[in-house]
């Protein structure tokens, strides 16, 4: 994998599209797969590749690490973990579509 860039990153962090879906995301206004699918498509975009999403369940260990180093406050954490919990649930939900509608057909 090529080295990117910090002229790419900034071009990045100065598309619309992907300020508007950082911000609908964490603002709950879309899920984590329309996030992912979104990012993947703005990251191509700009000639860079998104890696495979980190499994939830991950996340949470890494947090429950970060609290107990102190790396971050017990106010970020929480966000972190309601946000993550979200995309358990959303997770779940849109797996159980998927299943339903292959029952349904």
């Amino acid at each position: 994998m090529s080295k990117v860039s910090n002229e790419s990153i900034d071009k990045l962090l100065d598309d619309k599209d992907f300020i508007e879906t950082s911000d609908s995301y964490h603002d709950y206004r879309i899920t984590y797969i329309e996030y992912r699918a979104r990012m993947a498509e703005i990251f191509a975009r700009h000639g860079l590749e998104l890696k495979a999403p980190k499994s939830p369940y991950k996340t949470i260990k890494e947090l429950n690490k970060l609290l107990s180093e102190k790396t971050i406050t017990q106010t970020e954490y929480d966000e972190h973990l309601k946000r993550t919990l979200k995309d358990i649930e959303e997770e779940s939900y849109y797996k159980a579509q998927q299943e339903l509608s292959k029952t349904t057909t």
